[in-house]
């Protein structure tokens, strides 16, 4: 996935992001680019440098050079990162955002649409998460008035038409059902279906997007990177230690999940039908092959009314996983009438799973007390504790009421007292000589002190120079480069203010002039002994 971030330096420079997703669900960002304007010689540039860094990976690992060449890139309709995409990944299938695509026509629909629009096509918070949802199924639209939101009601079931032919079908359905809309279907048939090929359902489940339609990931991953730029004026230095605490983040945020997947529990995959992969493949990937189990299991019990329709392989070359064909092969039915149950002939092989969906290491089965969980958390009663005493019932029941209200009464006294204000004579006495006197710090013991703190100090650093084998030369001759200048600004910004000074009363001063210090604890001693106090 790639998007473009604005606002993040001062240099008015376009930053880059481009992000993978891992089987767990998980966003992680792959490489980030400062481009000076979105046009196609920027983004080439910037692909060609992604393209050379993974051919790099690959060879140093000993793979193919296409070994990290990603199979689908989801981008938003931008022309300049397509055409540029397109000529450095040309193996790559290129998918429009289905999310942008819709919400697009919602705003042209809702801006140019020709007569009474009673309804707004805008949800109260559009959905950006992926739903891996089926077909909505054909849009039948009967006769009436139509509105901006069911023409995009009519377009989602374009968009989701499982096939070709179901396709031209829905749009032919599309057109007809609003003839009175000649300017949203010139803008569909202009805009959108010359490059249906990329987010249409009917094309697009044939290439390996692991489910994903969308950028949504992708922008998630954007709002926390602005969160740790905050400063839109900050230099690219700032920008590039933020993307690096970014990346810290990230990294733990995915460490956190692989031990959540290790421990997660995995009963409802404990059959014989997964014994060779159900400790090293994700739980999503499971899921998604058990939803294909059950359909082939409900085809083999009642194979006229749930018989399962001509495999198109689309399942398997969108997600790497098998199908409900394939499982089915591997399943066998025994006994007859109401006996009759589905077993596992053969437990599915591990290389039916795309090395998406394998875990690193496999999961640690023989240690039971990492599947232990916290105990149940009790919910806090509202209310006092109670504690039982010996004394009868009716004495409780009085004592009780002779409390709540003596506490009423309180409670009375409280809200009706008038309130009391403190007045402080205008004489007060001075204190005496004795009482505000404060013993001094020895000041050569002192210094001493802090002689010898600066000398350990020093020694360390030496010892630290020592270990990185910089010498003192080296650090004489260090200097920052002749084009650099630094500036200082003389004049002091405004959030730096003085703190607030407050009014202090003369009863106050004499007080604090009283007492002693505090800190005469911390204060050096002399070198007979401690000052007495």
């Amino acid at each position: 996935m790639a998007d473009v971030t604005n606002n993040t330096n001062k240099y008015g420079l376009k930053l880059l992001e481009i992000n993978g997703l891992t089987s767990l669900g998980t966003v992680f960002p792959v490489a980030c680019c400062f481009v000076p304007r979105e046009d196609v010689p920027a983004f080439t540039w910037c692909f060609e440098q992604l393209k050379n860094w993974v051919t790099g990976e690959a060879r140093a690992r000993q793979l193919d050079d296409d070994a990290f060449i990603p199979h689908v890139i989801i981008t938003d309709y931008d022309a300049a990162a397509r055409a540029a995409l397109t000529t450095t990944f040309p193996d790559s299938q290129l998918q429009v955002c289905t999310w942008h695509i819709i919400k697009n026509v919602a705003t042209y629909a809702r801006r140019h649409w020709q007569g009474d629009g009673n309804d707004d096509p805008f949800e109260p918070e559009p959905q950006r998460r992926e739903t891996h949802s089926d077909d909505p199924g054909r849009w039948s639209g009967g006769p009436g008035e139509r509105s901006p939101g069911e023409f995009v009601t009519a377009f989602k079931s374009v968009l989701h038409a499982p096939t070709e032919e179901e396709f031209d079908d829905r749009w032919n359905a599309l057109i007809a059902g609003f003839p009175a809309q000649p300017r949203l279907i010139q803008y569909l048939e202009e805009t959108w279906l010359p490059v249906r090929k990329q987010w249409a359902r009917a094309w697009t489940r044939w290439y390996r997007n692991w489910g994903h339609t969308t950028t949504s990931p992708c922008e998630s991953l954007h709002a926390s990177s602005r969160s740790f730029i905050r400063n839109s004026q900050s230099n690219l230095l700032a920008v590039y230690h933020a993307l690096r605490l970014q990346r810290t983040t990230v990294q733990e945020h995915h460490d956190r999940a692989v031990e959540r997947e290790a421990i997660r529990t995995r009963d409802p995959f404990r059959l014989p039908l997964y014994n060779k992969v159900s400790e090293k493949a994700s739980y999503r990937s499971l899921e998604l092959v058990q939803k294909q189990a059950r359909a082939a299991t409900a085809s083999l019990l009642y194979p006229e009314e749930r018989a399962l329709p001509e495999c198109t392989n689309s399942f398997t070359s969108q997600y790497g996983l098998p199908c409900k064909h394939i499982i089915a092969s591997f399943l066998a039915v025994e006994g007859d009438g109401p006996n009759r149950r589905v077993t596992t002939k053969e437990a599915l092989p591990l290389a039916f799973w795309d090395n998406h969906w394998l875990l690193r290491d496999d999961l640690a089965d023989t240690d039971p007390y990492r599947r232990i969980r916290d105990p149940r958390v009790v919910a806090r009663r509202r209310g006092t504790i109670r504690v039982a005493t010996t004394s009868s019932p009716t004495t409780n029941n009085t004592s009780s009421r002779a409390s709540r209200s003596r506490s009423q009464q309180q409670q009375l006294q409280r809200s009706t007292a008038p309130r009391r204000r403190l007045i402080v004579p205008p004489e007060v006495p001075q204190a005496s000589q004795a009482s505000r006197s404060v013993p001094l710090p020895d000041l050569e013991s002192a210094g001493m002190a802090a002689q010898a703190t600066i000398t350990t100090i020093v020694k360390q650093l030496e010892t630290i120079q020592n270990c990185l084998g910089i010498s003192n030369a080296e650090l004489k001759s260090s200097r920052p480069p002749a084009d650099i200048t630094i500036e200082q600004s003389p004049i002091e910004p405004r959030s730096y203010r003085q703190p607030r000074s407050f009014p202090r009363s003369a009863r106050a001063t004499q007080e604090m002039r009283r007492l002693p210090s505090a800190f005469e604890e911390f204060e050096p001693t002399a070198a007979s002994g401690s000052h007495k106090r």
